[in-house]
């Protein structure tokens, strides 16, 4: 009895964690969905319209950035110099 608890208590552990691993892993990706790489420089222009992936709406929900519309311009990044 103990031993089924332990292991059903050890596999969800290791579920979670390899799940949060891999949507931070995914968020974290500069060549995410849909990106546009110009050199060193990122882009996501569906970031702003209703065509947007998740792992876009997701990363622009964590970061806290004003996603721009197709109309109003694209916004570029670069993780380093």
């Amino acid at each position: 009895m103990l031993k089924n608890a332990i292991l059903t208590l050890l596999s969800l552990a290791i579920a979670i964690g390899l799940g949060g691993y891999s949507v931070w892993y995914a968020l974290n990706a500069q060549d995410g969905v849909g990106a546009i790489r110009i050199g060193q420089w990122t882009a996501f222009p569906e970031v702003g319209t209703l065509a947007a992936d998740p792992y876009s709406k997701a990363r622009v929900a964590r970061e806290g950035v004003l996603a721009l519309g197709q109309a109003e311009g694209l916004a570029f990044v670069a993780e380093r110099d």
